[in-house]
């Protein structure tokens, strides 16, 4: 494989990873600020700005925690299938390609946690790592998958 696209690919797996320190690193208030805003912007998209302001404040209240779990899985997935790419420019089998890009995912996922106790007003949470770790293997699987596929096809 090319060297200049094995480390484009480090380049962006490093990039994904301060993405991620860069979330993590925001306070509770400007986390849930930003939790907050998205949501908002999304309601206003489909409608929501016609919404009574008490309405909509409660609906936004109850959807914060299903939006930011969808985040975390969300921003795995992405790191997830960025891994796997770099392992893929490895000469490893296969079953080490994908055993690697998970074990890295899921050590991302325990540093962020450890990371966020030191963050004021965040807290270390086992079941986000495990909703990460979730979140970085299914884009594994989907590019394993979809992988698979294309080189059968080929065939």
């Amino acid at each position: 494989m090319n060297k200049y696209i094995k480390i484009i690919l480090l380049i962006l797996v490093i990039w994904w990873m301060a993405i991620v320190f860069c979330f993590s690193h925001e306070q509770s208030v400007d986390s849930s600020a930003t939790s907050f805003g998205f949501i908002e912007t999304m309601l206003n998209i489909v409608g929501g700005d016609n919404m009574d302001t008490s309405t909509k404040l409660e609906l936004i209240q109850n959807l914060q925690s299903p939006i930011r779990t969808l985040a975390h899985f969300s921003i795995y997935f992405v790191g997830g299938v960025i891994i796997y790419f770099f392992f893929s420019t490895t000469k490893y089998t296969e079953k080490v390609k994908i055993g690697l890009s998970i074990l890295l995912s899921f050590a991302y996922a325990v540093f962020d946690e450890c990371h966020q106790y030191f963050v004021p007003g965040r807290v270390a949470d086992i079941a986000d790592v495990c909703i990460d770790t979730l979140g970085a293997l299914a884009g594994i699987m989907l590019i394993v998958l979809v992988t698979n596929m294309i080189s059968k096809r080929d065939v």
